[in-house]
C-alpha cells in the first residue's frame, strides 16, 4: 500500500552571480544583441534506499488506509528538489542596468526518505511477508520508474527554457532572480507529473481485489 499523500518540497540553493564588467561590446545597445555561452547544467538524481520497518500492528497500518482494503503493509516517500544557479552580468554603458546569461544551473531531486511497514503480526519466514514486501517494493519501484522517465523530459524542458541571448536586469542578483522564476515551475510541474503518474500505478494496486488476491497466495496470511 502507497501512502495517500506524498510530499514534495521544494528549496532553492544559493544564486551566484560573476561581474563581467567591461566587456561588453560597444556595439550593443541591447541585451539581446549579446549570445549566450552555454552555462555549466546538471540533474543530480538521489534515491535513497528503503528502511524496512516491522514494528507497526496491521491494526495502525488501517488507520492510514483510505477504503475498505486491509493492508498488511505501507510505503511513505518523501520528494525534496533544490534549485541552484549562477549567472554571469554585465553592466550596459551609464550605469543603467545591464544584461545576464546564466552560467550555472544544477538541479537536485531527493528522493526519500523511503518507509516501507511491514505489519508487526507477519513473521519474516512466512509466504505473507514475502508477498507483502514484494507489494511493497512495486510501489517504491513504481516511482524509481516515473523519474526514470521524467528526467530526460525535465533535461530538454530546461535546455529549451534557457534564453538563447543575453537579458536585461538591473543587476546580477535581479537577474538571478528571473532565471529562478523562469525554470523553478518547470521543475515544480515535472515533480508534480512524476509523482502523479506513481500515484496513479500505486492506486491501481491498492484494491480490494488485489489485496484479495495476494492473500489467497499465502495459508499463513493473517486474519
Amino acid at each position: 500500500m502507497a501512502t495517500p499523500k506524498k510530499i514534495t518540497l521544494a528549496i532553492f540553493g544559493a544564486l551566484a552571480v560573476t561581474l563581467t564588467a567591461g566587456v561588453t561590446p560597444a556595439h550593443a545597445k541591447r541585451c539581446d544583441d549579446l549570445p549566450v555561452s552555454a552555462p555549466t547544467f546538471r540533474i543530480n538524481v538521489e534515491f535513497r534506499s528503503p528502511t524496512i520497518r516491522t514494528n507497526v500492528s496491521k491494526a495502525k497500518l488501517r488507520q492510514f488506509h483510505e477504503g475498505p482494503a486491509n493492508p498488511m503493509g505501507l510505503t511513505k516517500i518523501a520528494y525534496v528538489h533544490r534549485v541552484g544557479m549562477g549567472v554571469n552580468f554585465q553592466p550596459m554603458p551609464g550605469g543603467k542596468g545591464g544584461c545576464y546569461e546564466p552560467s550555472m544551473v544544477k538541479i537536485d531531486i531527493i528522493v526519500g526518505p523511503v518507509m516501507v511497514y511491514l505489519a508487526s503480526e507477519l513473521k519474516s519466514s512466512s509466504c505473507a511477508y514475502r508477498v507483502t514486501l514484494a507489494h511493497e517494493n512495486q510501489h517504491v519501484d513504481n516511482t524509481r520508474e516515473a523519474l526514470q522517465r521524467y528526467t530526460p523530459r525535465l533535461r530538454n524542458d530546461i535546455l529549451a527554457a534557457l534564453p538563447k541571448w543575453m537579458q536585461p536586469a538591473r543587476s546580477g542578483r535581479d537577474g538571478a532572480r528571473k532565471l529562478q522564476a523562469k525554470l523553478e515551475p518547470i521543475v515544480a510541474k515535472m515533480m508534480k507529473a512524476m509523482t502523479g503518474d506513481a500515484h496513479e500505478k500505486d492506486a491501481a494496486m491498492d484494491t480490494p481485489q488485489a489485496y484479495a488476491a495476494e492473500s489467497r497466495k499465502c495459508s499463513d496470511w493473517p486474519r
